[in-house]
């Protein structure tokens, strides 16, 4: 399913699919709600370690982990890992499962207003992945603070 991210008012963020229907929220950049409002998973952020984790009803579902080098990230879903890869310079990424078919691509747009776009394979966990495009955004933030102090 294809979704656009655009920049909302009030620290939400509007997640919309191809045809306009309002499917998800991200509410002030950590908690991921669906179109009832019901949240679905907190993207938390640990001071001083470099993973990002998902919770779901308040327990770890999932983690999302940078590699060593260049703009990859691991993502821990259960015991079950995917890969995000994007370019050095890159706002957008692919994401692949296990057996390396890619589930999911986003890239981002820049501009005064940021938006992203996000397209993932029917079958997997669309608010999961979702929220692991939002965490390694925060991620990537993080990292640049701490270059630019």
């Amino acid at each position: 399913m294809r979704y656009t991210i655009a920049a909302g008012s009030r620290g939400q963020l509007p997640i919309t699919d191809e045809s306009g229907v309002a499917r998800y929220t991200l509410v002030r950049g950590h908690s991921l709600r669906d179109a009832f409002g019901t949240e679905l998973a907190v993207i938390k952020s640990r001071a001083f370690r470099s993973r990002t984790d998902i919770l779901a009803d308040g327990q770890p579902v999932a983690s999302v982990r940078p590699r060593r080098f260049g703009e990859s990230y691991e993502i821990d879903y259960g015991g079950t890992a995917y890969s995000a890869k994007g370019g050095s310079f890159s706002r957008a990424y692919t994401v692949t499962g296990p057996d390396g078919t890619t589930v999911a691509t986003f890239s981002q747009r820049g501009g005064f207003r940021r938006s992203f776009d996000a397209e993932i394979r029917d079958g997997e966990d669309q608010a999961l992945l979702l929220a692991a495009m939002f965490a390694i955004h925060a991620i990537r933030q993080r990292r640049r603070a701490a270059r630019a102090s």
